[in-house]
């Protein structure tokens, strides 16, 4: 069928229903919706008929389809042939396509459907010339621009022979803008990245000024100060810039968005240290200072504050006390603490994995905290490599909010507490503490992770109350209040470093399973050091205790009787088990006494006879003819002088 004069005709009602597979009412109603143009049908039947131009798009091209369909027509593309490219080019396009501004994509999307329209027609059997003519009818758009889209020209190719499915990227504008630059001296451009990327931080208009000066002094070529700022920008990058500027790299990259979700209350703690420097306290012994320092524990899945102790300064004891303080509560299965000296002394982490403080030696004693099933994590508070508020707790001494915002503008502390003058004392301190940390677990209306306006303690109640606690024993829980040392055996006893005086405090062993110079852990009470002391060997292992041993006066004989009586008591007892030890009797170890045997020569496969000189001419002699013995002694004593008398008579030997 010839679709070339389709324009200009017009279908009846019935006919059109035909063609659709649709109803006349709904047909109809497409024309009323339309605002086809109509008029009365002529001829048998009457009825309405509708021109083909006013139809909407979707109503044209269906009734063209179905005309090809019945004049036995089927689609076929632009160029006779199935749509082929190569899939790398098409590919490439659409990368190409989405580096285009959205201006750009705009006007390809207006050709793609244009031509999507000639496609449709020439599938349905229009002559492609045709298709172009009437869509440029339709949109008022130049014909010469439809076929040029589709053909190509100058160069840019078009979308013949390309599926039309991938048409769009091909429609797309080359221009991409000036792509070339004002001159510049390159000189001159890279003083300008020395001068203007610096730390002292130099405003890109003064380094710009600078230069001009130095242009004009050496005839350099240099463009505008925005040309210029615009190719710093360009070249070097914003990352660059601000790391040469400011030499920090935070900030550079994407943070990792971490979950606690899968913790659970009681379990995962982290702790730090933090000082009140905005506090004046007055401890009572005459120091008057504003480095207050106090270490907190908190719950990482509820980020509740357990426990906490106040000291002078930041020391591991305070973070002793502070862990011994959060194991009345709960023992905990992992710890993230900085990896300072403070928190990671060998007392309490000693052997722990990632240490990294203080020099490792073989005779480290494992940590109290691994004792007590802790696992201790440390992380890495290094300024360049890493952010240092990477613990939760870091946050929570943060802002007006925080603990130490809190603290400072408590209203007890209204003009007091912020000068030495005004110092507040020591037990006032831990007091006020006490409530700010109660303010800061109940402040209900938190609207952070997961809080829903809960406060704290509901959280941390919530999730507690649901999993097993985790209890440590009296042992352990006293373990905490101590601390150790590692000591060598002499005598049988140990001494510590700790406590004043010249003398160190010396220890009596119970047992008798360590041999002398061999290295124990010494685990005693910091504030008692002449109570029993617990001993360890240095893989964690329980050995026994040990007393206490005071040094006594040089001149008292009572002590001194006391300890003579002790020393024969012991070596009493270390006799009566030396007995035991051996009850084999010296006439029955001597009844199993070992005899060796002699044993015999080994005789060789074969051997030889070495001769001496004599019995070589005494052989010689009797198996040779007395007449001819002179001559045969005369040639042996040539062959003797030519191969000498060490090779020669094992020579002989074998002759």
């Amino acid at each position: 069928m010839d679709l070339t004069r389709l324009h200009n005709q017009s279908f009846k009602t019935a006919e059109i229903a035909r063609l659709l597979g649709i109803s006349r009412t709904a047909v109809l109603k497409r024309a009323d919706k339309g605002a086809w143009a109509g008029q009365a049908a002529g001829g048998r039947g009457g009825g309405k008929e509708w021109r083909y131009s006013s139809m909407d798009e979707r109503s044209r091209n269906e009734v063209a389809v179905a005309l090809c369909e019945e004049a036995g027509h089927s689609p076929r593309p632009a160029g006779g042939n199935t749509p082929v490219h190569e899939q790398a080019l098409i590919d490439a396009a659409w990368d190409e396509f989405a580096r285009k501004s959205t201006k750009a994509k705009e006007k390809a999307g207006y050709k793609c459907d244009l031509l999507q329209k000639v496609w449709k027609l020439h599938c349905a059997g229009m002559n492609i010339t045709n298709a172009f003519k009437v869509v440029a009818e339709e949109s008022g758009e130049n014909i010469h621009n439809l076929i040029n889209w589709y053909y190509g020209r100058d160069g840019k190719r078009g979308v013949k022979d390309i599926d039309n499915k991938d048409w769009l990227p091909f429609l797309v504008d080359n221009y991409r803008g000036r792509v070339t630059y004002a001159p510049c001296d390159e000189t001159a451009w890279e003083w300008l990245k020395k001068d203007y990327l610096r730390k002292e931080q130099p405003s890109f208009a003064l380094s710009y000024r600078r230069l001009s000066r130095l242009a004009e002094e050496f005839s350099w070529e240099i463009p505008s100060q925005k040309t210029l700022s615009r190719r710093m920008k360009r070249e070097v990058g914003w990352a660059v810039i601000y790391y040469l500027r400011t030499g920090d790299l935070r900030g550079l990259h994407p943070d990792q968005e971490r979950s606690r979700e899968h913790f659970v209350a009681g379990r995962e703690v982290n702790g730090d240290a933090l000082k009140f420097d905005s506090i004046y306290v007055d401890y009572g012994d005459g120091e008057i200072s504003n480095q207050t320092s106090v270490w907190f524990m908190q719950d990482l899945y509820s980020s509740k504050i357990l426990s906490w102790e106040v000291a002078k300064t930041e020391n591991a004891d305070m973070f002793r006390l502070a862990m011994y303080n959060l194991l009345k509560h709960t023992l905990p299965t992992d710890l993230w603490i900085d990896n300072t000296m403070a928190a990671a002394n060998k007392a309490l982490t000693g052997k722990a994995r990632h240490r990294h403080r203080f020099k490792v030696s073989p005779f480290d004693p494992v940590g109290l905290l691994q004792h007590a099933g802790v696992m201790v994590h440390f992380t890495n508070p290094d300024q360049e490599m890493s952010n240092p508020g990477v613990k939760p707790i870091e946050r929570a001494f943060q802002g007006k909010s925080g603990l130490h915002g809190l603290m400072r503008t408590w209203p007890t502390l209204k003009n007091r507490g912020h000068s030495k003058a005004t110092a507040i004392p020591y037990d006032e301190f831990k007091e006020i503490l006490e409530h700010v940390v109660a303010e800061f677990n109940g402040m209900k209306g938190r609207t952070g992770r997961g809080c829903e306006g809960r406060s704290y303690n509901e959280i941390y109640a919530e999730s507690f109350e649901k999993s097993p606690a985790r209890k440590p024993s009296k042992q352990l829980l006293r373990m905490l209040l101590c601390d150790q040392e590692v000591a060598t055996v002499s005598k049988g006893s140990v001494r510590i470093n700790a406590g004043k005086g010249d003398a160190k405090h010396r220890y009596s062993l119970n047992f008798d399973t360590v041999e002398h110079g061999e290295k124990v852990a010494v685990v005693f009470n910091p504030k008692n050091l002449s109570e029993q002391v617990e001993i360890y060997n240095l893989d964690g292992e329980r050995l026994g205790t040990a007393d206490w041993m005071p040094v006594v006066a040089f001149n008292d004989k009572d002590e001194a009787r006391e300890h003579s009586r002790l020393k024969r008591q012991r070596h009493k007892m270390i006799k009566q088990a030396s007995k035991v030890a051996t009850r084999m009797t010296d006439l029955e170890y001597r009844q199993f006494n070992i005899s060796h045997a002699a044993a015999p020569h080994p005789t060789a496969h074969t051997s030889t006879t070495v001769l001496s000189q004599v019995e070589v001419e005494e052989r010689l002699s009797h198996k040779v003819d007395p007449s001819k013995a002179s001559a045969f002694r005369s040639n042996w004593q040539k062959r003797i002088d030519e191969m000498g008398e060490e090779e020669f008579f094992p020579f002989a030997q074998e002759a």
